[in-house]
C-alpha cells in the first residue's frame, strides 16, 4: 500500500513540476498580452 502512493507521488512529481512550469509561463504571457494592451491604447 505503501508504496503503491510512492510510486504514485514519484509519477506525479515530472507532471506536478511542468503544470508549475506552464502556469508560471502563462501568467508571464498574459503580463505581456496586459502590456502590449497597455501599450497599444
Amino acid at each position: 500500500m505503501t508504496k503503491q502512493v510512492q510510486t504514485t507521488e514519484q509519477a506525479l512529481q515530472p507532471m506536478l513540476h511542468v503544470i508549475t512550469f506552464c502556469s508560471r509561463r502563462s501568467r508571464h504571457l498574459w503580463a505581456i498580452i496586459e502590456f502590449g494592451k497597455f501599450s497599444a491604447s
